[in-house]
């Protein structure tokens, strides 16, 4: 979207500068007009006698008065022109600053909050031009660390917006050990204005109760899906918060949520 009005602006500047240029030539036209005109008119005078040189002169008032105001009309846009290319310039720095400064503001909220979530072998960001560049030269950190380093930076990005949406996240912690899982439960509720997790039961220790312990707005929502590794669950589902249906269950509840484990 930004690239298209980008393209479309450098168009836009490319008409303008053409009608500028167009603008000049006609009023280099018109100035030549009034020279001949002028140089026309004292040779006119010359050959001719009174009477017919103050009718001529009229005349000749009137053309130049007309030519004048087309002048005058042709400046006024030229200059409107250069006032016009004088704010684009000014819109486009103003534009430049603002970007760098809310870089800089974005990276600096990024790394306060890496400090936070990674207790050993802190990773930094550097820059976030064409993507997230890290600090020391690193390429990259451990899966867990970049899994890290994306929630930062998304949780910097929305909280910096004028609206709020919710975080919508499929295995929210894949392989990040223990102590970081402990850290994303504890920060992510603190981030977020709604967080909803597709989450598998391997997932579940240190995470979910690291989130419930900081937010206390949790719902728990057990989804299966009817099939051998789980029928004998079915005639053992709670007597509430439960929605059947022929080939799945969806059981809402922490307990239920905590117990649930799928063995092979």
């Amino acid at each position: 979207e930004g690239i298209a009005a980008e393209m479309e602006g450098r168009d836009e500047f490319k008409k303008l500068e053409k009608e500028k240029e167009n603008i000049k030539k006609k009023i280099e036209d018109l100035e030549k007009k009034i020279l001949e005109y002028t140089l026309e008119f004292n040779e006119w005078i010359k050959n001719n006698n009174k009477n017919a040189q103050t009718k001529s002169i009229k005349v000749l008032e009137y053309l130049i008065s007309e030519i004048n105001d087309e002048i005058k009309e042709a400046t006024e846009t030229v200059q409107l022109k250069d006032k016009i290319d004088f704010l684009k310039d000014l819109l486009e720095k103003s534009k430049s600053e603002s970007r760098e400064k809310l870089k800089k503001v974005i990276i600096a909220e990024c790394n306060t909050k890496l400090e936070k979530i990674i207790k050993n072998d802190v990773l930094t960001i550097k820059s976030i031009d064409k993507a997230i560049e890290l600090n020391e030269g690193r390429e990259q950190g451990s899966k867990g660390q970049s899994l890290c380093v994306g929630y930062s930076f998304v949780s910097t990005i929305l909280g910096n917006g004028q609206n709020q949406f919710p975080w919508i996240v499929d295995s929210p912690v894949g392989k990040v050990d223990k102590a970081h899982r402990t850290s994303l439960g504890r920060f992510i509720p603190k981030c977020s204005h709604q967080f909803i997790t597709f989450i598998i039961d391997v997932e579940i220790p240190n995470f979910v109760e690291s989130i419930s312990s900081t937010s206390k707005r949790v719902k728990y929502l057990t989804v299966f899906k009817k099939e051998n590794l789980t029928k004998s669950r079915v005639p053992r589902l709670p007597t509430y918060g439960v929605v059947e249906s022929d080939n799945g269950v969806v059981v809402e509840g922490e307990k239920y949520f905590n117990e649930f484990h799928l063995k092979e």
